[in-house]
């Protein structure tokens, strides 16, 4: 779960998640490439790429005990949420990420096992699971920053066509209206709105009271 940097509000995973799979669910433009796969699959993996967390959690971003973070993603690798292997490849690629950056080598071993056996149920090939997960990568790193409420300014690198070579810098900002700043512009609309749902920090999790927060997608002219 996500503790807001400025008001007593929590955001779940799962609404982290569901940010996130509105963001990939808008992209793509004559810029930027769509991911060479089944698109509604695509958006499914991303939506839920932090599985493992379940809908309502209660394990804080950067405060988690480390056994308890290492079990919620295992649970994330081992329990698939759909029979799709595009959608459970495109979430078993996100945490295999956060596993090795943290040096998690059994666990990253596992991820790779299960990575195979979604492999030979599609024909999409590996290499465009990992071309993908750069705009998972992107996506999370927005809707980390929202749900934070804080304007922590994380540049991205990714592919902008499917036969690029060389990696384009994408940049976003917050402000705190609620408005995300995306430079360049990676989507198929000019601009978009829509909210997530939070909840009272002093009441969470034994009482949900839901918390409105407005977000407004638009490009960086600055």
């Amino acid at each position: 779960m996500f503790k807001s940097k400025k008001r007593p509000v929590i955001v779940t995973q799962a609404e982290h998640g569901r940010l996130s799979g509105i963001l990939a669910s808008l992209w793509g433009n004559d810029n930027f490439d769509r991911p060479a796969m089944n698109f509604e699959s695509f958006v499914l993996g991303v939506t839920f790429h932090d599985r493992g967390y379940g809908l309502v959690d209660n394990a804080p971003i950067g405060e988690a005990d480390p056994a308890e973070w290492r079990e919620i993603q295992r649970l994330g690798i081992v329990n698939g949420f759909t029979d799709d292997p595009v959608a459970n490849i495109i979430v078993l690629m996100h945490i295999k990420r956060l596993l090795t950056w943290m040096n998690e080598d059994e666990f990253v071993e596992l991820a790779h096992q299960y990575i195979r056996q979604s492999l030979i149920k599609t024909d999409v090939p590996q290499s465009m699971f990992e071309w993908t997960d750069h705009i998972t990568r992107l996506c999370d790193e927005i809707s980390f920053n929202f749900s934070f409420e804080a304007n922590l300014q994380k540049p991205a690198e990714l592919y902008p066509k499917l036969d690029s070579d060389e990696t384009v810098t994408i940049y976003h900002r917050l402000t705190d209206d609620g408005t995300i700043y995306v430079k360049p512009w990676v989507f198929s609309v000019d601009s978009y709105s829509g909210f997530i749902t939070g909840y009272n920090a002093n009441t969470y999790p034994d009482t949900l009271e839901p918390v409105y927060m407005p977000f407004k997608l638009l490009p960086d002219t600055d």
